[in-house]
């Protein structure tokens, strides 16, 4: 079943190759995120001595995407890309000192899919945009430490809201930029509740 979806995302993501009537556009996605370990912060105790803080740490995203115009009004978008949703953790002393930071990176290659619904129309046009993203774990490190698939699960979704503007810089290309926010609905690790967010900016480089 897996394998099925991973054939059916690549072949619509790779489909505006072939595509004509400038129905399908296909572009590049990089995105700066300030991720977040969960929809609360932890805090705890690791020692009698030490206290363990969990808080956001800038991550990247980046990938391809592919854009179906269904109507003036909807637009279907598809993509593929690698995305890191890892945090930092501060370790403080009893008395508060810093003692060190640990970043942990969890890589995943994520299948985000959808909708944009233009709020305008014409050449450069500000939209909305909703759908959920599934992520397959790939691996994660964090200091010393390597986790694999016994530690966090194999696949996670998150549901995504955006606000976006594009704009046609010539007949072929288009640029969008849009702040997105992400939100985790399944747990992404396997021992706790970890659910990850972020707010990221989407750059979009478009060719139709």
């Amino acid at each position: 079943m897996l394998r099925a979806v991973i054939v059916i995302l690549l072949a619509c993501t790779l489909s505006p190759l072939i595509a004509q009537d400038g129905l399908i556009s296909f572009g590049f996605l990089l995105s700066p995120d300030r991720s977040s370990p969960s929809t609360f912060l932890y805090s705890y105790e690791e020692q009698e001595n030490f206290q363990l803080i969990e808080n956001a740490k800038t991550t990247a995203s980046f990938g391809v995407v592919t854009q179906y115009w269904l109507s003036p009004w909807v637009t279907l978008r598809l993509g593929i890309q690698y995305a890191d949703r890892g945090y930092k953790q501060t370790r403080l002393s009893d008395d508060l000192t810093q003692i060190d930071i640990t970043r942990y990176r969890f890589s995943y290659l994520s299948f985000p899919l959808t909708v944009k619904c233009p709020l305008n129309q014409g050449p450069a046009f500000v939209y909305l945009s909703t759908g959920i993203a599934t992520d397959w774990f790939l691996h994660g490190h964090g200091g010393d430490f390597s986790f694999f698939n016994d530690q966090l699960n194999d696949v996670s979704m998150s549901y995504l809201l955006g606000l976006g503007a594009e704009v046609e810089l010539n007949q072929t290309f288009k640029f969008a930029f849009e702040p997105m926010f992400r939100l985790a609905v399944t747990d992404y690790s396997v021992n706790r509740r970890y659910r990850p967010f972020s707010l990221g900016l989407g750059l979009r480089l478009l060719y139709r």
